[in-house]
């Protein structure tokens, strides 16, 4: 009598050979690879600067409530923004940098930083822009999700413009980075026009700045 058949012997091992799919597979895996290295060790990007002559205008109606804000109002920022970020708007708050908020019902909507002084070095894109003559520069702003597109970021803008006309200042400065098209369409609508585009990179810790200026020469910024 035949004993029991062992399926071991009844079984192929089948050479698994790359098709297709696995060289997509691969070649997924390493652009993603790639990509997770680019963040840390190398970055490009646009952004754009935009200026705009202040003059004398008609405040509009607004929605928020503007003022400047002081260090009682990092409880208030703490609402929206992490430890890391307060601890440096307190930094910003100690060397006596301005900020502006828009406050709609007791809570901060919309906040934006501005220079009083006359340069202004952006330790991360590692880039003085100058501001003499006369140029201010509005260099951090932020609105809260659940009032964005409600118009708070051109309103900061032209609250800023009032702001720095009042400081004696005739240009009000502002960088927005490329990929940021309702920012910049909200800066076109308060009034402000490109005036060059600097293309930053970085490799590791070594940085450097391209600016293309306008064709008409205006100078508005300075390497």
């Amino acid at each position: 009598m035949d004993g029991p058949v062992k399926m071991e012997k009844n079984i192929r091992k089948v050479p698994v050979r790359p098709g297709p799919i696995g060289r997509k597979s691969f070649c997924r895996l390493v652009k993603s690879g790639f990509k997770i290295l680019g963040r840390y060790f190398y970055r490009s990007f646009p952004v754009v600067i935009m200026a705009k002559r202040l003059r004398e205008e008609p405040p509009p109606p607004t929605i928020l409530v503007w003022r400047k804000a002081g260090l009682d109002d990092l409880a208030l920022l703490g609402e929206l923004l992490p430890a890391g970020k307060i601890r440096l708007f307190r930094r910003r708050f100690q060397n006596r940098e301005y900020c502006l908020v828009g406050l709609k019902e007791g809570k901060i909507a919309h906040y934006c930083w501005l220079t009083a002084g006359e340069s202004y070095l952006d330790r991360e894109m590692n880039y003085r822009i100058d501001l003499l003559p006369a140029k201010g520069y509005l260099y951090d702003a932020y609105t809260r999700p659940a009032f964005r597109g409600r118009g708070c970021y051109q309103e900061g803008l032209l609250e800023a413009g009032r702001l720095q006309r009042r400081w004696g200042r005739t240009v009000l400065l502002v960088i927005i980075s490329w990929e940021k098209l309702p920012a910049r369409a909200a800066a076109l609508r308060a009034g402000f026009r490109p005036a060059a585009v600097i293309l930053h990179r970085r490799i590791l810790a070594w940085k450097w700045n391209l600016i293309k200026k306008r064709s008409d020469g205006e100078q508005l910024a300075d390497n």
